[in-house]
């Protein structure tokens, strides 16, 4: 059985963080500190043999990393109000201090995706019993602009030796599969990605504490001194940080509809299939959701037409984003002109010379 000294003054406090569109819920404890750490950057400088106690972490969740699952917030190293991961790219928000997991959709999630534990260890807080719901873009202004507003989430946090921790979030209600002071052995089932707490999208939060300190598990730093700062050392295994830094951009769904969606629709659509039937004679849109847009990017979506003609917008990201969605609206022509057929909507995230993401959908108007 692992101890800590002060373990009966042990206490754990849930602290929303509405940093960006994809709001998070980060655990912060309060334990003993240990004074060796030392102070680096606006954060700890972790000695050798602390980093000498550090598990090695796998995968934290049992998933499909090329069609369902991807990194969507790494931890966030920029100095103030600037944002940086440790790619020195804009895969994070303001002040995460963790890595969030997603499903591409919420079909996914819903049809179950197991959290793992990341190492062997004890479990010493679960909550379930909170509600999945995801929050929309009115909620999600209202969290941005009010740092005191806390929507707790189903969690479970496993101590892995005397002073390291990790912590699994958003956890889905009812799935929770342990219980506090269980064992449990690296790779077994915690409980499924969900929607629980402050989130406008499934993942799941994963954070590693040493102490009362959030630490980056792709650098073991804690620091907001800027990506340019080398790595202490990975706490993931060798395969598991292949799988987790293998995609930087993608899709997250496209389609069709015959009316111009608001946001929160979109989010909440099943992945839709290559080809749809629409009934509307007034107007289509193309529309598609992507993630991982740098700065420079040209985005362009195509809609061609069943006469040949193809409708096409594209610009040039003006700065890198998290996520996002590009419409593109093609009106019909008048009842009694050609505007049956079937129509193909392209969307495409051109790199240099490099297309990094495209998807395809069709739709039929009758």
């Amino acid at each position: 059985m692992l101890s800590t000294p002060g373990e009966n003054r042990l206490s754990a406090q849930l602290v929303s963080l509405a940093k960006s569109v994809a709001l998070i819920t980060v655990a912060l404890f309060s334990l003993q500190s240990n004074p060796k750490a030392q102070a680096v950057g606006g954060g700890i400088e972790l000695t050798a043999e602390q980093l000498a106690e550090a598990p090695e972490f796998s995968v934290p969740v049992d998933c499909d990393f090329d069609t369902t699952c991807f990194v969507q917030h790494y931890f966030d190293h920029g100095p103030g109000s600037r944002t940086q991961d440790h790619f020195c790219s804009g895969l994070t928000y303001n002040n995460h201090r963790g890595i969030d997991i997603r499903t591409t959709t919420l079909e996914q999630m819903e049809q179950g995706v197991n959290v793992i534990a990341a190492a062997e260890g004890e479990v010493i807080i679960v909550r379930d019993g909170v509600t999945d719901r995801a929050l929309n873009q009115r909620e999600v202004n209202e969290f941005l602009t009010n740092s005191g507003l806390v929507l707790k989430s189903n969690q479970v946090v496993i101590r892995h030796s005397r002073n390291w921790y990790s912590l699994y979030g958003h956890l889905k209600k009812g799935t929770v599969a342990v219980k506090k002071g269980q064992r449990v052995r690296r790779g077994q089932p915690l409980g499924e990605i969900g929607l629980s707490g402050s989130t406008s999208f499934p993942h799941l939060h994963f954070g590693v504490m040493f102490n009362n300190r959030v630490i980056d598990p792709f650098t073991a730093r804690e620091d907001d001194a800027g990506c340019q700062q080398p790595a202490r050392q990975s706490l993931w295994t060798e395969a598991a940080e292949a799988i987790l830094t293998k995609r930087k951009v993608g899709i997250l769904n496209a389609g069709f509809s015959d009316r111009v969606e608001g946001i929160d629709d979109l989010k909440t659509k099943p992945l839709l299939s290559r080809s749809q039937t629409l009934t509307s004679t007034q107007q289509i849109t193309f529309w598609s959701g992507h993630w991982g847009t740098q700065k420079g990017d040209h985005i362009t979506l195509e809609i061609h037409q069943p006469d040949g003609q193809i409708a096409r917008v594209s610009s040039v990201a003006e700065e890198s984003r998290v996520n996002g969605y590009h419409f593109l609206t093609l009106p019909l022509p008048p009842s009694g002109q050609q505007a049956s057929g079937r129509y193909v909507g392209v969307f495409s995230i051109l790199r240099g010379k490099k297309v990094v993401a495209s998807i395809t959908r069709g739709a039929v108007v009758p």
